[in-house]
């Protein structure tokens, strides 16, 4: 009796702590901007037993925020002797598609030149 009285409350304490956790996961992602409903979403489909917070938090977080880049159109040099390609193959202005802030917006749209494109992926961690 004392034993199975002991395993319930193992059991309990367990769960209080994941929902704690959860709650915590919850919480972190709305303060990283995500809107309730869909950082309750994300902590509950990234949720699996033995997950530290951080871990928890990142696994929600490539749920909720996929990997963003810039695709630019650049020329590709097959040898490193090559010649460049001739100066009308090469666009003026490319067009970038910049990351939406949240799942349900869509994502902007700009267009850059060669040079500001380059001061923009400068500016990205690698």
């Amino acid at each position: 009796m004392q034993a199975a009285l002991a395993q319930a409350q193992a059991d309990a304490l367990t769960q209080a702590e994941a929902n704690d956790q959860l709650l915590d996961v919850i919480a972190g992602l709305k303060w990283l901007g995500f809107r309730a409903e869909r950082a309750r979403w994300g902590a509950e489909t990234a949720r699996s037993p033995g997950l530290t917070l951080e871990q928890h938090i990142k696994a929600a977080l490539k749920l909720l925020a996929p990997k963003r880049g810039v695709t630019t159109v650049a020329p590709v040099r097959t040898a490193s002797n090559a010649a460049p390609p001739p100066a009308q193959s090469v666009p003026e202005r490319a067009v970038v598609v910049l990351p939406a802030a949240s799942p349900e917006e869509s994502p902007e749209t700009a267009t850059m030149s060669a040079a500001e494109v380059d001061k923009e992926l400068s500016r990205v961690p690698a």
